[in-house]
């Protein structure tokens, strides 16, 4: 199992955008909240991370464009911190992992999605809370969602 070898300095006028996608990478540091300047751009998809997505992500509040957690073996449930992501405003995935409860409603904060917020294909009980439908002014995707029954 392989983990990203990098030094993360908080505040730290780094990069608009972090992509670590594709790799075999196994462990997502929850250091990567601490890079509360990154602009634009979370594409972490098609790993092999597991466990829980760090709630130290809300903190990435500058984020303005796509939140690329997708295609990986993340579980447990989503973080609300992620709610904190106010600013963003295109694509939002968390799909193709084994992310299990419910759907934050803290998630409905996130109102200007263009491109949409991608839940399908995890083990999400319950359907998308109503609080969460109305605030979107884009489509939430849940389709082939294992729901708890």
């Amino acid at each position: 199992a392989c983990s990203p070898k990098v030094r993360f300095q908080p505040r730290s006028a780094i990069s608009q955008v972090l992509r670590l996608y594709e790799n075999k990478l196994s462990i997502l540091p929850t250091q990567i909240g601490k890079l509360v300047n990154l602009g634009s751009t979370l594409n972490v998809y098609d790993n092999s991370f597991s466990s829980s997505i760090p709630s130290q992500l809300g903190n990435l509040a500058a984020l303005s464009s796509y939140f690329y957690l997708y295609s990986n073996k993340f579980s447990s449930t989503i973080a609300t911190q992620l709610g904190r992501l106010e600013n963003f405003g295109r694509g939002f995935s968390l799909r193709y992992n084994s992310l299990t409860g419910s759907a934050p409603t803290q998630l409905g904060r996130l109102t200007d999605l263009w491109y949409g917020m991608y839940l399908m294909s995890n083990k999400l009980c319950d359907d998308v809370p109503t609080e969460m439908q109305v605030r979107l002014n884009h489509s939430i995707d849940t389709a082939a969602d294992t729901l708890c029954r």
